[in-house]
């Protein structure tokens, strides 16, 4: 099954490339023209809705039979791990957009001297190339200053003009902070094997953190630590002052925040009400995408969910995955796909997933 997985990986990142922007392409093409393969262009796409709903789902049922087969992490184990995380870091986020508007906003802010939060990177327009590819130019910056520094740090290391290293290093921060969490995870759940399904081979963590670069794994790895030194380390203040950082990186963690100060049933009590009006909100929202569902691993320092559990929110995130991008895949424009109009299932899933 890690092969398998590993397999899956490779042929979705090497199919990403297809599906590169293009006026990114003509930037990268015109600056290197020998760097990008022949294969690369916005007529024919290998990775459309049918075989990524094949692919994606095969993975999420080896994902449920690693969950019922647990697998001890040997040094072979952690192997795979790394080259499906190598393989991820390595793919074009070809369902986002999301990693440019990051690498601009820290641009703005390191290279051009200009606060995110008062200016509107369209301001940019007619100064600077990269503004071409970046979506959301209209918009100011949208979360915390914890995260924006992560945003500038690549530039305070490679400079301003580097496009593709910065661009792979914003990916390979990504990469580092989800092995890193993955680690906390595995040491606080006493180095459960079961960790290696839900986090290390989840193909929603794998899509949205590392392939698409969502930044929400900052917030999660931050609030992580923060319990790992909260209970395990028994220093308050550092727990502290990372939960806090945490919530100054998105103040989705704010929910969570008072689990730290409670214990026992009443921790978990509180959690699953946590967790309960998270998947309200989320099943009730207009637009929900996929990579919403990760905030769910902010509980999961706190208690162990059971495996059947696991199988309903695992079955819940291909859902997701295939609502959001069935469309998309098909014609490469965001709008409404034939699984929206399963409006039903908007209320079920949820209050399925909040019942088990």
């Amino acid at each position: 099954m890690l092969f398998l997985i590993l397999l899956i990986v490779f042929l979705i990142s090497l199919s990403s490339y297809q599906w590169i922007d293009p006026a990114l392409f003509l930037m990268l093409k015109t600056a290197h023209p020998t760097l990008i393969p022949q294969f690369i262009n916005g007529n024919s796409h290998l990775l459309q809705s049918f075989p990524f709903f094949i692919l994606i789902s095969i993975w999420t049922f080896a994902q449920i039979w690693l969950l019922f087969h647990p697998k001890t992490i040997t040094r072979k184990t952690a192997l795979i791990i790394f080259l499906i995380t190598l393989l991820a870091i390595m793919a074009y986020p070809f369902l986002s957009h999301d990693i440019f508007t990051y690498i601009f906003s820290g641009k703005m802010a390191w290279c051009y001297h200009t606060n995110p939060y008062a200016t509107l990177p369209q301001a940019f327009f007619q100064k600077d190339l990269w503004i071409g590819f970046t979506h959301w130019i209209d918009v100011k910056y949208a979360y915390g200053p914890v995260m924006l520094l992560k945003d500038v740090f690549p530039f305070v290391i490679l400079g301003c003009h580097k496009f593709i290293s910065l661009f792979y290093l914003f990916k390979l921060i990504n990469g580092l902070l989800f092995l890193a969490t993955g680690y906390l995870l595995w040491l606080k759940n006493k180095r459960s094997p079961l960790v290696l399904s839900y986090w290390f081979l989840n193909p929603l963590l794998i899509l949205e953190i590392l392939i698409n670069n969502h930044n929400d794994i900052l917030m999660i790895f931050l609030f992580v630590l923060s319990v790992y030194f909260f209970e395990t380390k028994k220093n308050k203040i550092v727990g502290g002052l990372l939960a806090l950082a945490s919530v100054l990186t998105k103040q989705v963690s704010l929910i969570f925040l008072p689990a730290l100060l409670l214990h026992g049933k009443t921790r978990i009590s509180f959690i699953k009400i946590s967790l309960a009006a998270l998947f309200l909100f989320l099943g009730f929202r207009t637009i929900s995408m996929p990579w919403y569902y990760t905030w769910v691993f902010l509980a999961i320092p706190f208690f162990q969910f059971k495996k059947r559990s696991w199988t309903i929110l695992f079955l819940f995130n291909l859902y997701w995955l295939l609502n959001t991008y069935w469309n998309f895949l098909n014609s490469g424009l965001w709008g409404e796909s034939w699984w929206n109009h399963f409006w039903l299932l908007k209320i079920i899933l949820p209050l399925t997933a909040i019942f088990l």
